[in-house]
């Protein structure tokens, strides 16, 4: 493709109309849609990859390029091209799918950013925030040196736990898209390279309000200053990455220190009070794909003809705007219906008594005739029950007691054994006797208390399993902690631990980024022992800290293997329990053996899940590990394995 020339004069007078450019970065694995107005220059972003052919739209492969950082830089690449390629008196850049606004009211659509959300780009859209009136966008362009999108607070983003200001934006983003470490690789970068910044990125990254998005319109002086700045500082930051070690959206992790680099520059103008400085709104187009925009306007264009030139056409849509109409009203009665049968369903299962019987005791007969499980999964039941019969044999040997937990406890008590649909068994100790456990197996050869870590929960979990066979069977074990209460409230005591274990999750992810390590959300760390001991380090503090030693009159999920989002209700209820609700624990059947429950079953299940345990809950006939840890495995020929060794241990 040959290179287009934009070159204008470059000795621009006040009285000349000024040459405005607005670059827009286009993917090259879509054809999106485009905006007919003259000031913008759609840009094929890492157009060095795109083996399309017959394509007419400008590449950023051209001239002095960096083309082929796409995946790292993303559209970055096309403000780089821009400032070497094109003259212009004033550049601007935005994105296929979010360009600015040119109205002044702002549109109010609850959106966290403060985007004004559409679904499509249509003519009508584009002309409800002036994006096709060239003459006003160019007469609102010169009256300012820079136009950008709105900041927008950072506590309105939605994850956990709530940012406070930009720097906790990126530790505590979800998809971990940046880190800690990264960033202060940045501002050491900003301070050697461009020491007059280096106090304004410090003054960002602690502020509440983030703007981020690269969407911008300024003038030439500043735009060359401003990409002086950000490139030399990537280019230098870039040297020192191992991008072998990113995946996923973090690979993008050039485009995202690009956007703290662009928003301290606004800052930085904005700090000199010198600039005519203006915000608006930032449009999001949900779906700016072509080809079902294309079949929007065909459909729509047909119908417009047909209605002209065919009375029949024109009854039809008559009749079917009326069918449309009656059909939500028979959807609506649809939907009535399968309201008043739910209500009389729900009202069997949590309603008061109306029959002769209890309906506590129809709900226990009900479960207790529930088919059991077959098949594969029975044999996975079969081999797990094998573990727990081999676990209690060993904690009676050390005169240790555990409990049934979740959804082995509802187990027990709905169906005396397995959930039909259970795949695996919980129980739950204290870390005292735990401890006694785990120490008593490091020199058995047969048997292990596995550690794995869950990197999204900031989570320890702990596995009894067969060590010296490739089994899948396993047994999860959580530990609990005594805990000294100070607060008659405990949702609002569970509130402050749980603001704590927040900080795991986000000390965590410190420690990775220092490490240069992205793993999986469920791995065992044997193999890297300075990252285990790390980790462990971190956990083991905070555990000090909330567990006591000594007797006391409540109890604590130990925060090492306390899963932060596994149910929701718990959350919700708290994790804090009497000590007298669990001890003196209680017996109860499971699978024709009597194991532990505790005293007060019922408010422990409230606690764990929200609901009563006779209930009929959503996830019914669902399996949770089948898949995951029994795939491509002959489960038979795994379970006889298991059984035939557990036949052959006599004795601890």
């Amino acid at each position: 493709m040959k290179e287009t020339n934009f070159k204008t004069d470059t000795k621009v007078k006040e009285t000349k109309k000024p040459d405005i450019k607005i670059f827009v970065s286009h993917r090259i694995d879509m054809e999106a849609e485009t905006i007919d107005n003259p000031l913008y220059v759609n840009v094929r972003c890492g157009a060095v990859f795109d083996k399309r052919e017959n394509i007419d739209m400008l590449g950023d492969n051209t001239g002095d390029n960096i083309s082929e950082k796409r995946e790292r830089y993303g559209e970055f690449t096309v403000q780089y091209w821009a400032w070497k390629n094109v003259k212009a008196d004033y550049y601007g850049l935005c994105h296929y799918r979010r360009y600015l606004s040119f109205i002044d009211e702002y549109i109010d659509c609850k959106e966290p950013h403060m985007f004004a959300v559409e679904s499509y780009m249509n003519k009508a859209v584009l002309k409800k925030y002036a994006l096709l009136n060239a003459n006003k966008m160019k007469k609102e362009i010169k009256q300012y040196d820079i136009i950008s999108s709105y900041k927008f607070p950072v506590n309105a983003l939605p994850f956990v736990p709530r940012a406070n200001n930009v720097m906790e934006v990126w530790k505590y983003h979800p998809e971990y898209l940046i880190g800690e470490y990264e960033i202060n690789l940045l501002l050491e970068t900003i301070k050697e390279k461009f020491p007059e910044y280096y106090n304004t990125a410090l003054e960002y990254l602690e502020q509440p309000l983030h703007k981020g998005f690269n969407c911008f319109i300024m003038k030439k002086d500043l735009f060359f200053k401003m990409c002086e700045f950000e490139f030399n500082v990537l280019f230098e930051v870039e040297k020192k990455l191992d991008f072998t070690k990113y995946e996923g959206k973090s690979v993008r992790t050039m485009g995202y220190l690009g956007e703290i680099l662009y928003s301290t520059f606004l800052l930085w103008l904005e700090n000199q009070n010198q600039y005519r400085m203006k915000e608006t709104q930032i449009v999001l187009f949900r779906n700016t794909h072509k080809k079902i925009h294309t079949q929007i306007r065909y459909k729509e264009k047909i119908k417009k003809i047909l209605s002209k030139i065919l009375p029949s056409y024109r009854v039809a849509l008559r009749l079917e705007e009326h069918i449309i109409k009656m059909q939500a009203i028979t959807n609506s009665l649809k939907n009535d219906i399968n309201a008043i049968q739910k209500r009389e369903k729900i009202k069997f299962w949590i309603g008061e008594p109306k029959f002769e019987k209890n309906l506590d005791i129809i709900k226990k007969n009900f479960w207790l005739s529930f088919p059991k499980a077959e098949g594969d999964l029975r044999l996975i039941q079969k081999g797990n029950l094998l573990l727990i019969k081999r676990f209690k044999q060993i904690c009676d040997k050390l005169n240790v007691q555990f409990w049934m937990h979740g959804g082995s406890l509802i187990g027990a008590v709905r169906h005396n054994g397995f959930i039909p649909w259970d795949d695996d068994i919980d129980i739950a100790m204290m870390r005292s006797d735990f401890m006694k456990v785990k120490n008593f197996l490091k020199d058995n050869y047969n048997y292990e208390i596995a550690e794995y870590y869950y990197t999204c929960f900031g989570c320890r979990s702990y596995r009894f399993r067969r060590k010296d066979l490739l089994s899948n069977f396993f047994m999860d074990i959580f530990v609990y902690d005594n805990y000294h209460n100070n607060n008659d409230n405990i949702l609002e005591e569970w509130k402050m631990i749980r603001s704590f274990k927040s900080g795991i999750q986000s000390q965590w992810k410190n420690i990775l980024n220092e490490f240069n390590i992205k793993i999986s959300n469920n791995i065992r760390l044997d193999d890297n022992i300075r990252l285990k001991t790390a980790i462990d380090k971190l956990i083991d503090r905070y555990v000090e800290r909330f567990s006591s030693n000594q007797k006391e009159d409540y109890l604590l999920w130990g925060l090492d293997n306390n899963y932060e989002n596994s149910t929701k209700y718990a959350w919700h209820h708290g994790r804090i329990f009497k000590y007298d609700d669990i001890f003196p624990l209680k017996e109860c059947e499971y699978e024709g053996n009597i194991y532990n429950i505790p005293s007060n079953f019922e408010k422990y299940i409230l606690k764990e899940y929200g609901i009563g345990y006779l209930e009929m809950p959503n996830n019914i006939g669902i399996p949770m590990h089948l898949k995951q840890y029994f795939k491509n495995v002959n489960i038979e020929e795994v379970y006889d394995e298991l059984l035939k060794s557990e036949n052959n241990i006599k004795e601890i």
